[in-house]
């Protein structure tokens, strides 16, 4: 890791084909190690599933919120397990946020 913190360092600019391709490498196998060594846990609410996509996607809640069409509050009664999912709720979050349909209806 530490070679990998001082090409990172070094800039992308400044770096060699060399290093470039070493830094690749380097990336490839740190990736591989974490998905071997840190297995994600398996989500088994809809909440979760909300919540996992909010991190894969990069969006803060808001910006999920915005994306599914409802509030910001009635998004955090959601992650909190305060409100339930209606139907056109949850066929949103199947379009927008690709969930298997199945897979919803399963945790209701």
């Amino acid at each position: 890791m530490a070679r990998i913190d001082a090409l990172m360092d070094k800039g992308s600019e400044q770096l060699s084909r060399e290093e470039i391709s070493e830094l690749r490498r380097l990336a490839s196998l740190a990736e591989r190690y974490e998905e071997a060594k840190y297995q994600a846990a398996e989500v088994h609410t809809i909440a979760g599933i909300i919540d996992q996509k909010m991190y894969d996607m990069r969006l803060s809640q808001g910006a999920m919120a915005r994306l599914l069409g409802v509030s910001d509050a009635k998004l955090s009664l959601i992650l909190s397990g305060k409100q339930k999912l209606d139907v056109q709720l949850l066929k949103t979050i199947h379009q927008k946020l690709d969930i298997d349909a199945n897979v919803l209806l399963d945790m209701i």
